[in-house]
């Protein structure tokens, strides 16, 4: 394979647009020639700003009334003149809607294409954290997705164990590769001065990144953190935006923690707060293969995990570069981040940890896959 289409139509799945985006400037990097097409909606995202000095972003048209590009006729058709143009054999989507999108194309206009999906979910975990009737719906809606894919690739183990347990994709369909999670961009704004005044202070700092919400799981780290709290004289940051900060708001005060709790909100830079931490804390209820902790370690710094499916038990090694306690655990998790903030962690080892995360070794694996997937 020499050149691929990489296919988002959405940039509304954040941690998935910033690893295609980091996956394409990793295959442009080793000599892979990328056409990269999202919609006119998306051009001005700011993560494509990244691509624009390497490669070519195109833009596609889509209805006003729709946001599925997949029920507009006029932005289907420049998608397959841009497939046909780029004499590429493979497409790559990483979304529900442009797996649909693409095995479309090739089943309507490009028979020739091969469908390469993405899946940096654990279905099972997601599933299973819906009501009843949603998830069977959602389990039958992906089921009938993936069995069109030419080939999937799974960003952990637990991802693609998944993914032949809950969505019946055969097994010799699918591949495991590391997500291109590091960039030059996370080591460069790590070293930005960060202002926050706790770090200016002898207390330890420990920080959790992620958006907040039902899968991350913040009530259970706050209120770990209160029993922490008690034995220490740690101080928490959450970096993290979402419609239901103001519940964790609610609960900061309730437990009193207003001067050991600060939530910060959004940043375009979680990466100088991680730096400056003590340890991070991932308490998710599932994840594909969370780029919060393997960003945390690249930077020196150990994590606390829940032990979720999947992803942190692929590269915790617990006492090496962090601490695994079981999902919803709290008391073992309050214990574990005391043990963190006693425990001496080699620096190097978390770096080594996730150097397969680094965006050109993603990007050599993702090639070695879809070549050996490839009818000779």
């Amino acid at each position: 394979m020499n050149s691929i289409v990489i296919l988002i139509t959405d940039f509304a799945g954040g941690g998935v647009s910033r690893m295609m985006v980091n996956l394409a400037l990793g295959l442009t990097h080793i000599g892979i020639k990328v056409t990269f097409i999202t919609s006119k909606r998306c051009r001005s995202h700011p993560y494509l700003k990244d691509l624009d000095a390497s490669l070519k972003v195109y833009a596609v048209a889509q209805d006003d009334k729709y946001r599925n590009i997949r029920l507009c006729e006029k932005g289907m058709l420049e998608i397959v003149e841009l497939i046909q143009q780029s004499g590429a054999q493979h497409v790559l989507t990483s979304m529900e809607l442009d797996h649909e999108l693409s095995t479309n194309i090739r089943d309507r206009y490009l028979s020739d294409i091969k469908c390469v999906m993405r899946c940096g979910v654990n279905y099972r975990g997601r599933i299973k954290g819906r009501n009843f009737v949603a998830g069977i719906k959602h389990k039958i809606l992906v089921r009938a997705i993936f069995r069109k894919a030419d080939q999937v690739l799974a960003v952990s183990q637990g991802v693609a164990d998944a993914l032949m347990t809950t969505c019946k994709v055969p097994a010799d369909k699918i591949a495991v590769v590391p997500n291109p999670t590091l960039v030059p961009d996370v080591f460069e704004k790590a070293e930005v001065n960060n202002t926050h005044p706790w770090f200016s202070e002898s207390e330890p700092v420990i920080v959790s990144v992620g958006r907040i919400s039902r899968q991350k799981n913040f009530p259970l780290l706050i209120q770990a953190f209160a029993s922490l709290a008690q034995k220490s004289n740690a101080k928490l940051i959450i970096v993290g935006g979402g419609k239901k900060r103001e519940r964790l708001v609610q609960l900061v005060a309730r437990l009193g923690l207003q001067d050991r709790v600060d939530l910060v909100g959004f940043t375009e830079n979680p990466y100088n707060f991680l730096q400056h931490a003590a340890f991070s804390v991932l308490a998710s209820r599932w994840e594909g293969s969370p780029n919060a902790l393997i960003e945390s370690l690249s930077l020196g710094v150990p994590v606390v995990a829940t032990d979720c499916p999947s992803g942190p038990a692929e590269i915790i090694q617990h006492g090496e570069n962090g601490f695994l306690v079981p999902v919803g655990a709290k008391e073992q998790l309050a214990d574990h981040m005391l043990l963190a903030l006693n425990h001496h962690f080699s620096k190097d080892y978390c770096r080594e940890s996730v150097a397969q995360n680094k965006y050109t070794n993603s990007a050599q694996a993702y090639l070695e896959k879809i070549n050996s997937h490839s009818p000779l």
